[in-house]
């Protein structure tokens, strides 16, 4: 089962980083998540995109 969540992780994974909308930071930020074996809840994901969300909006200024 692992193999199978994995490979749809990294699936996951490709396709944010081909949307040009998710920097390598939040990429990071996301594999720690799934990788910390602790079942990711929605306060972290919406803390992750806020965050990346305010630095993209500081790199626009």
């Amino acid at each position: 089962m692992a193999k199978v969540l994995n490979e749809i992780l990294d699936s996951f994974y490709k396709k944010l980083l081909e949307s040009d909308t998710v920097d390598e930071e939040t990429m990071r930020e996301l594999r720690a998540l799934f990788s910390s074996g602790k079942k990711p809840k929605a306060n972290d994901f919406v803390a992750i995109f806020e965050k990346a969300a305010k630095e993209g909006s500081h790199d626009s200024d």
